[in-house]
């Protein structure tokens, strides 16, 4: 009789009488999932019950609403029947999802309705409890039970990640929590200014990079944890609305180019940067469009192909032997590790504890201290290659210096010799001036006695008409009819020259072209460039070749024409004249020539056949 008058008290308590959340003394977890176990749903496709209505309709497993497809045009309503077995009175159901747009919140004790609205979309002072989630206290007495409805409204299905605590216990744990976050962001502000500082002394552009990594990490963690809707933006809902939306996208691109920076992935592979570019340009595409029309938290993933693309980048650099990269490695894998706890806290396959729900703000943090230890590394590593080059530069600038000390002593001993050689060369010059005197005087006697001899040959003009008669000598009017012009005269010596044939004189070619002066033959074999002038007596005579060939003629003519006749008649200096005469004579008589008579005078050109 006793056991049956204890099962009938016990199956009408509360907690066996409906399905109640039963609030004893030892709850003090940060979440607790069962509390899901507790909580029914109800679909309001009308968009217009309220919380008075709403209790009279038929609610359904929450299971139900977790398997079923999500329509974010309907309005979702929640029910938890709470009752309170311990000896604390004052509870908050807290809910730990910041995103969330709009709550409508009811608490029924009786027949008494307590009306709340509030949301990550409304101003942050319509909340109840000043707090980064959302809190509404429940005042129970013991044994007291009530009914909360709440509902809500987002683009995407909500996990329902809800909890009931004592205010102790929230207390206790925001005190913590508010107090570990304050660290968190403290040391992020305190390596930022930190780098930035570097950067304004070293003008390294990694340096901003870092710094503009560190704030979008932030601008996302505050997004993630409520921190800035409460502290920063609290009275402006729509740019909570716009950081929550895009702060993904400005971690991901942040990431990038701090990567890129540290690890000159350009210089890696510029396949792999490409591929990476393409993985950010769709994967902003893909946010844009889920953000605007599809509202999926599976395209969210995406961003994990640029990431892994970065990290493939950070090994190859790692091979490359990239100072930097064994940091950069060393603290993505370590944020790795935090973010999978994160994920599998979510996935409720470990414990839930301010660790755990904070792992990723830890893992980010050890991982920006690593990435300043690697740049500050590589900034040592980098004026440690600076000062060696400095040395090495140091060390040519003496060597410099030291060769053009012994080139300067060189250069000044040879000068010294070239002085010396100068000065004896003068002497030479001097004793070799004072030879030329004495020939000067030689030859001024010497012309004396032409002169003498000229007066003489002058008065036997007769006879030398007479001799011009009898060879029927041209006059200078008829001679230039013959040869008006230089172009006729090389053309003469060019036919006389090769007349047989052109036969190079230094290879034996026979085959040629056009040289670079008038009736001159180029070799073809050899490129040796003839001229008609060459090997003739002609050759580097300063005379005009026109007044050559009549001077000839004149001496060929009459071989006892004086030079003073030969002057006048040419307009040519006495002393030209007489040397060109000499030299004719001399010719005549080195060929044995001295028959040779105007008409076939050719044959005194050509001087030499030889080679050269």
């Amino acid at each position: 009789m006793r056991y049956l008058l204890f099962f009938v008290i016990l199956i009408s308590s509360p907690a066996f009488s409906d399905n109640s959340y039963l609030l004893l003394d030892k709850t003090n977890t940060i979440f607790d999932p069962s509390i899901r176990d507790h909580i029914e749903f109800y679909k309001d496709e009308t968009n217009k019950l309220s919380a008075q209505e709403i209790q009279f309709k038929n609610f359904e497993s929450l299971q139900k609403y977790l398997n079923t497809p999500y329509e974010p045009d309907a309005t979702y309503w929640f029910k938890l029947k709470i009752s309170n077995n311990s000896r604390h009175t004052l509870w908050y159901l807290e809910i730990l999802d910041p995103f969330i747009e709009r709550i409508n919140f009811s608490e029924k004790k009786d027949t008494l309705f307590n009306y709340k609205s509030t949301g990550s979309a409304e101003r942050f002072d319509t909340r109840p409890l000043a707090h980064k989630n959302f809190l509404f206290p429940i005042n129970l007495q013991r044994n007291e039970s009530t009914t909360v409805y709440f509902s809500y409204k987002t683009p995407t299905k909500n996990g329902l990640r809800i909890t009931i605590r004592k205010a102790e216990t929230l207390f206790e744990y925001a005190t913590n929590e508010y107090y570990f976050l304050g660290i968190f962001y403290g040391i992020l502000l305190i390596m930022g200014l930190y780098n930035l500082f570097i950067y304004f002394s070293t003008k390294e552009s990694i340096y901003i990079f870092y710094v503009l990594y560190v704030l979008t990490y932030c601008i996302n963690s505050y997004r993630i944890d409520g921190m800035g809707f409460k502290y920063v933006w609290g009275n402006f809902p729509e740019i909570n609305i716009f950081i929550v939306s895009t702060s993904r996208l400005l971690l991901i691109l942040g990431f990038y180019f701090y990567s890129d920076k540290f690890l000159s992935i350009k210089q890696i592979s510029l396949k792999l940067n490409r591929y990476l570019i393409i993985s950010l340009i769709l994967y902003t595409l893909l946010f844009t469009i889920n953000n605007l029309l599809i509202n999926s938290h599976i395209l969210d993933y995406f961003y994990l192909v640029p990431f892994s693309l970065i990290y493939v980048a950070g090994v190859l650099a790692y091979k490359k032997g990239n100072a930097g990269a064994k940091y950069f490695l060393i603290a993505l894998n370590f944020f790795l590790l935090c973010y999978t706890i994160y994920l599998l806290r979510g996935e409720h396959l470990i414990p839930t504890s301010i660790f755990t729900i904070y792992s990723l703000n830890f893992g980010f943090l050890v991982e920006v201290v690593i990435f300043s230890y690697g740049m500050a590394q590589r900034l040592r590593i980098e004026q440690e290659r600076k000062e060696r080059l400095q040395e090495e530069h140091i060390k040519q600038l003496q060597e410099n210096d030291r060769l053009k000390n012994d080139y300067n002593k060189t250069l000044e001993a040879k000068i010294e010799q070239r002085t010396e050689e100068l000065r004896l060369k003068n002497i030479e010059l001097s004793d070799t001036l004072q030879v030329l005197k004495e020939k000067n005087l030689q030859i001024e006697n010497f012309n004396k006695h032409l002169e003498i001899d000229n007066k003489a040959l002058s008065n036997n003009i007769q006879e030398i008409n007479k001799a011009r008669f009898q060879l029927k000598d041209l006059t200078l009017e008829e001679f230039q009819k013959i040869y008006p012009d230089e172009e006729a005269c090389f053309k003469y010596l060019a036919d006389l020259k090769w007349s047989k044939g052109y036969c190079c004189k230094k290879c034996n070619g026979v085959s040629s072209y056009t040289g670079k002066t008038p009736h001159s033959k180029r070799c073809s074999k050899c490129n040796y460039d003839e001229s008609a002038t060459a090997f003739t007596i002609f050759h580097n005579s300063k005379m005009a070749v026109t007044s050559s060939f009549y001077l000839i003629y004149l001496i060929l003519a009459n071989k006892n024409i004086s030079s003073h006749e030969l002057s006048n008649q040419l307009g040519i200096r006495q002393k030209t004249c007489w040397a060109y005469k000499k030299r004719i004579l001399e010719r005549l008589e080195a060929k044995g020539a001295s028959k040779i008579t105007s008409k076939d005078w050719g044959k005194l050109f050509t001087i030499d056949t030889h080679k050269i």
